[in-house]
């Protein structure tokens, strides 16, 4: 996942204290926030913008020069706009500065939320986007290149609102992001409403719709929901297709299944994976059971 070249470039000021969370429409009014170009990336940007897991993004202060256009200011908010150009949420800037390219801290990369766990991947990352033919014929320069001293903006920002009816639409353009964005959007919007029970369980069916497409964590939500439904057998087929991805809670949530099956050494085995990784749930799985199987045997 990688910045917008176009960072957040047409924002304007909305009126003070507008809350977009129960004004929706307002949206309509407002400048895209268009992260990346349409495609792949954007897809990805965008699903991290959803999940939570991306607040920040960082683009070049000759972004602004090219399109004519001043630095926003925090409060500003823009509608952020998937590939095929539909509305997904509503943002606003929180904070705005200038660095160099060379002072970007471990923080703001990890909260670009893009898996970056060093500086050093946040900068090869971003290199090999600001290097892309995409982003030098924005520039309108072939050879264009950075170095520590390019004028970056940072930004961090927070999530006012997802749109559903946009999410929607691409989810039932069978965009895999979507799908999984609708089913937290579903489960998070309608907890605790007269809607829930149905909003659950089509919330369900676009984790296993993504699941089928291939998507890691829409695997390992439904393995997870199968095994808290006591369906462990069905979980099982599921959290070993996200293990197999990399995911590490899955490997966790997988020694519940064997747990619950009754196979403790596969049970062990997997909660010791996982708790090695950085599991936290994992280790205190393989905690719980060990002294379990302790007690056993001096009973």
């Amino acid at each position: 996942m990688l910045p917008s070249p176009l960072p957040f470039c047409r924002l304007k000021r909305v009126q003070a204290g507008a809350d977009l969370r129960y004004a929706v429409p307002m949206y309509e009014d407002l400048p895209k926030a268009e992260f990346a170009f349409p495609g792949p990336l954007r897809d990805k940007l965008i699903a991290a913008i959803l999940n939570g897991s991306k607040t920040s993004t960082t683009g070049l202060k000759q972004d602004y020069t090219i399109e004519g256009t001043e630095l926003e200011s925090p409060g500003e908010r823009s509608v952020v706009i998937d590939s095929a150009e539909r509305p997904v949420a509503v943002i606003e800037l929180e904070e705005i500065a200038e660095c160099t390219v060379g002072d970007i801290d471990l923080r703001h990369a990890i909260d670009e939320g893009e898996g970056y766990k060093s500086v050093e991947q946040w900068r090869a990352g971003h290199e090999r986007f600001w290097h892309s033919a995409e982003y030098r014929e924005f520039a309108g320069d072939p050879n264009f290149t950075i170095d520590d001293d390019t004028v970056a903006v940072t930004q961090r920002f927070r999530v006012v609102e997802k749109l559903e009816d946009g999410v929607r639409e691409a989810a039932e353009a069978g965009d895999t992001w979507a799908m999984v964005a609708l089913a937290d959007l579903l489960g998070e919007r309608y907890e605790g409403t007269d809607r829930e029970e149905q909003a659950a369980s089509e919330a369900r069916e676009w984790y296993e719709k993504a699941a089928k497409n291939g998507d890691t964590e829409a695997m390992a939500v439904l393995g997870t929901a199968l095994l808290f439904e006591g369906e462990a057998e069905e979980a099982e087929p599921w959290l070993k297709r996200a293990v197999a991805n990399g995911h590490v809670e899955a490997m966790a949530e997988l020694g519940n299944v064997y747990d619950y099956l009754g196979d403790k050494e596969q049970a062990l085995h997997w909660y010791r994976k996982a708790a090695d990784l950085g599991s936290h749930a994992g280790k205190d799985n393989l905690t719980a059971l060990t002294r379990e199987l302790q007690g056993q045997a001096h009973g």
